[in-house]
């Protein structure tokens, strides 16, 4: 998405405004990538994450999410991450913009309480829980009512 729009930094002595963090499994997110990225934080680039996920399922089962790895690079550098995904608000904003609807009538679909279903919840969205991933039920269940998902879907065959 960024190609053109950037210019990539390959070296941890080139000049460097932002590190974007991505998903681990990401063919960018080599150790050697992870160090340099910690060495441009620790020279005052910010640190940006894609969203802000522990964890996510992947074909191997669960895997490292990007709010992992920021916290990571944060605990190294002492950068403070920004996210620019879920569950930040101005993502739904923008989602709910670029679909044509209004957040009050639409339902997310998700399977992490954290991001998914906070995120949606947060901006007025109902939601559903996909029992698919990285949530519980009773992990649900442990909410206070407002943050609770408003329907649990023991897979996406049930929409």
């Amino acid at each position: 998405m960024l190609d053109g729009r950037v210019q990539w930094v390959h070296h941890a002595d080139d000049p460097c405004d932002a590190v974007i963090a991505g998903v681990t499994l990401n063919v960018f997110a080599t150790d050697e990538r992870q160090r340099t990225a910690m060495i441009l934080l620790r020279k005052g680039a910010a640190l940006v994450g894609i969203c802000a996920d522990r964890i996510y399922p992947s074909p191997r089962g669960m895997e490292f999410g990007v709010g992992a790895m920021c916290a990571m690079l944060s605990y190294a550098s002492g950068a403070t991450p920004i996210f620019c995904g879920k569950p930040e608000a101005f993502f739904f904003h923008e989602l709910c913009g670029r679909l044509g609807v209004k957040p009050e009538r639409t339902v997310l679909l998700g399977d992490t309480l954290e991001s998914d279903i906070a995120g949606a919840k947060g901006v007025g969205m109902s939601a559903a829980l996909v029992l698919t991933g990285v949530s519980t039920v009773g992990d649900a269940e442990r909410l206070v009512p407002e943050r609770r998902p408003d329907f649990v879907l023991m897979s996406l065959t049930e929409v």
